[in-house]
């Protein structure tokens, strides 16, 4: 299942669903992004 992708500022963005996909994606993301992806910074 495809996705439209959620793009908000940053003020407006649910950081807690982002860990989720985060977590729930690792196999699928580059390295780089599950090992520096950190919302409360991005």
């Amino acid at each position: 299942m495809e996705e439209i992708p959620i793009m908000l500022p940053d003020d407006l963005r649910d950081k807690k669903h982002e860990m989720e996909f985060l977590k729930n994606n690792k196999d699928k993301l580059p390295e780089k992004i599950t090992a520096q992806a950190n919302p409360w910074h991005l």
